[in-house]
C-alpha cells in the first residue's frame, strides 16, 4: 500500500532511509491517506448532501448511516458466552 500512495517499487521502499521513513510517518499522523480516510470524507460530503436536501418530516442521517464498512457493534450476550465455554470443555474433556 504504501508503494502505491507514493507511486514507488517494493524495491524502491526496501532502500528507503530510516530519516525518510520517519518523516513519511510524521506525515501520515498529520494527514491520513488511504482507502479508509477517503470513505470518510466521501460519507461526510454524502450526509452533508442527504441532510441539506432531506424531507424536514425524516431524520436526519449520522455519518455511519454512509460508511460501506462500518458495522454496528454487537452487544454480548452472557448466555451464549457460557453456552460456548460450556460446549468447548465438553470437546476438550473428550481428549
Amino acid at each position: 500500500m504504501l508503494g502505491l500512495q507514493l507511486g514507488r517499487l517494493p524495491s524502491e521502499l526496501g532502500s528507503m532511509m530510516a530519516a525518510e521513513e520517519t518523516l513519511l510517518m510524521a506525515a501520515y499522523r498529520d494527514d491520513p491517506w488511504g482507502s479508509h480516510r477517503q470513505d470518510v470524507m466521501l460519507a461526510q460530503i454524502a450526509q452533508i448532501l442527504w441532510n441539506v436536501n432531506v424531507n424536514k418530516k425524516e431524520k436526519a442521517r449520522k455519518l455511519v448511516d454512509f460508511l460501506p464498512f462500518y458495522r454496528k457493534p454487537v452487544k454480548e450476550d452472557p448466555e451464549i458466552a457460557t453456552t460456548v465455554k460450556t460446549l468447548f470443555g465438553k470437546i476438550m474433556s473428550k481428549k
